[in-house]
């Protein structure tokens, strides 16, 4: 086995090992200007960007409003029972006396 292999097959082993590579090549991509831009690249694919902002908040202002609207229909169609209900009760108690 070559030692190219070897040293994959260890460091996919050994997590410590892992770390300290890294650590290792981490002054080497700071300083190679095309190993910065590859290590930019993949990160920035990763991150969440204004656009994705933007549209979160448009999906959860659509949602706040359905829910808005919601409550509303509800708060509306209680009023509307009380309301039945008063005029029930105020016609009953009219009834009895007279």
């Amino acid at each position: 086995m070559s030692i190219g292999r070897q040293l994959l097959e260890e460091l996919r082993r050994d997590e410590e090992i892992r770390v300290e590579l890294s650590r290792e090549l981490i002054p080497e991509i700071i300083r190679d200007k095309g190993l910065r831009r590859a290590v930019l690249i993949a990160l920035s694919r990763e991150m969440v960007t204004k656009d994705d902002v933007k549209e979160l908040k448009e999906y959860i202002d659509k949602r706040t409003d359905e829910v808005n609207r919601r409550i509303d229909g509800m708060l509306n169609e209680v009023n509307r029972r009380i309301d039945g209900m008063l005029r029930w009760i105020i016609g009953l108690i009219v009834g009895m006396w007279a």
